[in-house]
């Protein structure tokens, strides 16, 4: 129920013009702070500015102002508490699901290495599904809607077990690591995506969804046993401007990683792995992952010279030092995000991801990045030998190949 008119406080008023101030002015973040609803919120402001006041007006004591500072911390305090329980309860009553992340299981931490290639490990992430990209708006370099993505996904499952099965030396793996990286759909974060998109958010959802329960059910096969930690990226987020507080559980991604782990619930080949923050810890045979989407690693910015590289090697350093002093030292940061493929290498370790979507109008028109195909992330981790095999697993044949030119030449003379 309402409050009247009546029943606010000028000072009230200003407390929450105030708060509108502090959330820029976004009314739905701002009732969320104090835990009420977006429309209770609105009828405040309005009733605000029928009396004529604003953030600056002058109706309370000093002892008053920090009254009411205290007491919309206390709102904002419990609003928080209420928002990670309903984490909790999301997974115990809506998806019967466990509220604890289970261990690793322990094929990952020691197996023979005896003829046998590693642990296959996949990075699937920046699918960007439901975007549309015209031919047209890159200079012919990319072309992608729904139809196109599905392909891309069938075509990334069927090579990268292709490369594992038939590719390797001693294709005998205890199981698979696949990690689910973020930005799975693109979401209508921006006025251009809501006008250009290819179908409704909810329709990206339910498709996505669908081939992921197809791919991970491909790999099962394949591999036998599955290891899919999940993290959330930046498009999937419910609400225009990004969060920090709770922001895990408001994505729609975390949604569809739920849903999955509900749906594979009683397939004793799969595990998931989805933590209620950013960031997803395991290891393999000892060696010790870090995953993150790659859109909170405390860097912006890249170089006209070396591209992403720049912000990448910080934010891997960064994220490492943060995470030893939390005792959870890391040995690889797995990233996309930057929708460009970096292997693992001495002089920075991590590995980021390509993308599914591969050239958009953003990349080609704004930040004037070089076009690279459409591909994602696929290496071995060997228990003896750690990293070894790297692919980039391509979802689109190479543009203006010479599909007709010798397999090698020379030229036998220089040109006077």
């Amino acid at each position: 129920m309402s409050q009247g008119r009546g029943a606010f406080t000028d000072a009230e008023l200003v407390s929450r013009l105030m708060l509108l101030a502090q959330h820029k002015g976004v009314k739905a973040e701002a009732a969320r702070a104090i835990g009420i609803s977006r429309g209770g919120f609105v009828e405040s402001i309005k009733e605000a500015k029928r009396r004529k006041l604003t953030a600056e007006s002058k109706v309370m004591s000093e002892a008053d102002k920090w009254k009411t500072k205290a007491k919309m911390l206390e709102q904002q305090i419990a609003a928080i508490n209420r928002e990670n329980l309903e984490a909790q309860e999301i997974r115990q009553t809506i998806f019967n699901l466990s509220s604890e992340t289970p261990d690793p299981p322990s094929w990952l931490l020691k197996f023979k290495p005896a003829k046998s290639s590693g642990v296959p490990m996949m990075m699937w992430s920046d699918w960007h599904y439901g975007e549309r990209v015209l031919r047209s708006n890159v200079g012919g370099a990319n072309a992608f809607n729904r139809e196109i993505a599905k392909e891309r996904i069938k075509r990334l499952v069927h090579t990268s077990i292709d490369l594992a099965k038939n590719h390797m030396t001693f294709p005998k793996y205890p199981g698979a690591v696949i990690c689910l990286g973020g930005d799975m759909i693109t979401g209508d974060i921006h006025d251009d995506l809501r006008e250009t998109n290819d179908g409704s958010v909810v329709q990206a959802l339910v498709e996505v969804e669908e081939m992921l329960i197809w791919g991970l059910a491909e790999c099962a096969r394949a591999f036998g046993k599955l290891l899919v930690p999940c993290v959330v990226g930046n498009h999937g987020r419910g609400t225009l401007k990004p969060r920090t507080g709770n922001n895990v559980v408001q994505s729609h991604e975390w949604g569809v990683y739920t849903r999955l782990n509900r749906h594979f619930a009683r397939d004793k080949r799969i595990q998931f792995m989805i933590p209620e923050e950013n960031d997803a810890y395991f290891s393999v045979c000892g060696h010790r992952y870090f995953l993150h989407h790659g859109d909170r690693l405390g860097v912006k910015g890249g170089d006209g010279i070396i591209g992403v590289l720049g912000p990448i090697a910080r934010g891997t350093i960064k994220a490492g030092r943060q995470q030893a002093q939390m005792g959870r030292d890391f040995d690889t940061l797995i990233g996309g995000h930057y929708h460009t493929r970096l292997p693992h290498s001495d002089g920075v370790n991590a590995i980021f991801n390509g993308s599914l979507i591969g050239p958009s109008p953003y990349s080609h028109m704004l930040l004037r990045a070089p076009p690279t195909r459409p591909s994602q992330n696929l290496w071995f981790h060997h228990p003896r030998y750690g990293i070894t095999a790297q692919w980039a697993v391509y979802l689109e044949e190479k543009q203006n190949s010479m599909k007709h030119a010798p397999w090698v030449q020379w030229q036998d003379r220089i040109a006077a």
